[in-house]
């Protein structure tokens, strides 16, 4: 597995993981503006397939995870781990990372808790895509001296 910046040439394969995992995936637009800004990242199998990818925020003193999927055939393999794992080795020395995630996806908060995020508070009612609104989990990553 490597992991690399995404490039423009890259975004169909993006768009496509999103729409497979999420009800409101972000539009080829977005990622591209995103690509511009240097803050996608994108997990590349040994066939160069791109199998998952992460969209971050990078504020002053912290990192936002705004986006991360996997393929379905790659989950529970260790692609959203390595791709957590980059991010905190890479942005985590003088940050925080953030992220928020849907109260009733499990696997994804117990990867989260496994690599040391901690809950912080809940959103109520933020992901307006379902019926009723689902609440999300803010979870914040600090790195421990």
């Amino acid at each position: 597995m490597i992991i690399r910046n995404a490039t423009i040439l890259d975004i169909p394969d993006i768009v496509k993981i999103a729409e497979r995992n999420f009800i409101t995936p972000w539009t080829p637009h977005a990622v591209l503006e995103s690509i511009h800004e240097k803050s996608v990242y994108v997990v590349v199998n040994s066939e160069n397939a791109i199998i998952g990818y992460v969209i971050i925020y990078q504020g002053f003193d912290s990192i936002e995870i705004m986006n991360i999927a996997v393929e379905e055939k790659h989950k529970r393999r260790g692609v959203g781990k390595a791709l957590l794992s980059f991010m905190i080795d890479n942005y985590s020395e003088n940050n925080e990372i953030w992220l928020e995630v849907r109260d009733n996806n499990t696997p994804a908060i117990a990867l989260y808790k496994g690599l040391g995020f901690e809950n912080i508070g809940i959103r109520k009612g933020f992901y307006r895509d379902e019926t009723p609104p689902r609440d999300a989990l803010t979870m914040k990553y600090q790195k421990k001296d």
